[in-house]
């Protein structure tokens, strides 16, 4: 019973932390260890909006002469928080380009911004600083691409946006696909990215991107924005990870405990098949010492009692994966790219348990082994 239901936590651990495996070599399009999002709250400050904007070009020429900053950019949507729909149309009279994932998500950016997201452009090139209150540009990611310019590069072409229904943003970039708002995302949204005009008064946030581990820059930052604007009255400062951290939550909590009560069952099961395997060596020690006395070696003894415990724990761990099997569907939506079923997970517990048996079994077995015939026989 104790082998079963250890067996059974166990591989619920495992389906856990393989899914916290696949999240972490996911590849979400950008760079969740050192990207940093940094907001301010201006609420009460009396700050006009124009000031608010000039806070956030001093911030960035700061923040990018600090060590240990790779690149830095302002936008007006933080990545994987908020976006703004955003029609698109590759000539005035065309149809809004409209996918099975819906309408085109976009943002406003300022050079740097890819850089500092750690995302990826697949074709053409980045913002640059002169593209700000410059010539209408844009930049798509390869959903857009492939829905607005089927089998052809979008590099060069116009697209019309309901926010300039007029204007020929010439695509100049193309930028891979990546997360928008969450990790179980099935398939890429399309996106479209233009570049920040400096007299856009809209909200902005601060992107970063670090040399090292973001999460041991935001100290720093934040203090620099300080010494920059001392009345200041909130910085919040946060890597990309932590934004996903709360959707991470659910698979690392199962994991542990999972994992502890796996642990805890594993070790209750490995004491009851020691004190068993004990007990009946004790029961057995006349047939045992008979066993010797004809020619029985004491390697041969303990292989019969660790071949006893063996089957023992192979007949619990049999009955824990069929449980575990009949249970799978129930936990199935809450794992990540993991089959409820994983052959890896289910090898990995089957070998484990099987282990733990056999070393529980070691001591009785060894004792066994080295009965002496004679101090039996006296004994009978």
């Amino acid at each position: 019973m104790q082998t079963a239901l250890s067996t059974v936590l166990l591989v619920g651990a495992g389906l856990f932390l393989h899914s916290l495996h696949r999240i972490s070599t996911t590849d979400l399009g950008m760079d969740t260890e050192r990207s940093l999002v940094v907001g301010v709250d201006f609420t009460g400050s009396g700050r006009s909006g124009r000031e608010r904007v000039a806070f956030f070009e001093r911030a960035l020429e700061r923040v990018r002469a600090l060590p240990d900053v790779a690149q830095a950019s302002v936008a007006v949507s933080a990545p994987l928080r908020s976006a703004r729909g955003v029609l698109v149309r590759v000539h005035p009279g065309a149809e809004w380009i409209s996918t099975d994932q819906g309408t085109p998500l976009g943002d406003y950016v300022s050079d740097g911004f890819f850089e500092s997201t750690g995302m990826r452009i697949a074709q053409g090139r980045a913002f640059r600083a002169a593209d700000r209150g410059g010539e209408s540009v844009a930049i798509v990611n390869e959903q857009l691409a492939a829905a607005g310019w089927p089998g052809r590069s979008p590099i060069g072409e116009c697209a019309y946006t309901s926010h300039a229904r007029d204007t020929c943003a010439r695509v100049v970039g193309v930028v891979r696909d990546a997360r928008s708002f969450r990790i179980q995302e099935e398939h890429a949204r399309p996106w479209i990215y233009l570049p920040l005009d400096p007299e856009d008064v809209d909200a902005r946030v601060l992107l970063v991107r670090t040399v090292r581990d973001a999460r041991a820059m935001r100290g720093t930052i934040g203090r620099a924005l300080r010494e920059l604007d001392p009345a200041l009255p909130y910085v919040d400062v946060q890597s990309l990870g932590d934004v996903l951290d709360p959707q991470i939550r659910p698979w690392r909590l199962g994991a542990i405990v999972f994992t502890a009560l796996g642990s805890l069952a594993a070790l209750l099961a490995a004491f009851g098949l020691y004190t068993a395997t004990a007990f009946a060596v004790a029961q057995r020690r006349r047939e045992i010492g008979i066993r010797l006395t004809v020619g029985a070696s004491p390697g041969t003894i303990a292989r019969f009692i660790l071949g006893s415990a063996f089957r023992v724990t192979s007949i619990g761990v049999a009955a824990g994966l069929l449980v575990a099997l009949a249970s799978a569907h129930w936990v199935a939506d809450l794992l990540f790219e993991t089959a409820p079923a994983e052959p890896l997970v289910l090898l990995a517990v089957i070998a484990g348990v099987l282990v733990i048996g056999i070393l529980a079994s070691l001591v009785p077995a060894r004792r066994a082994a080295h009965v002496h015939p004679m101090d039996v026989l006296r004994l009978e």
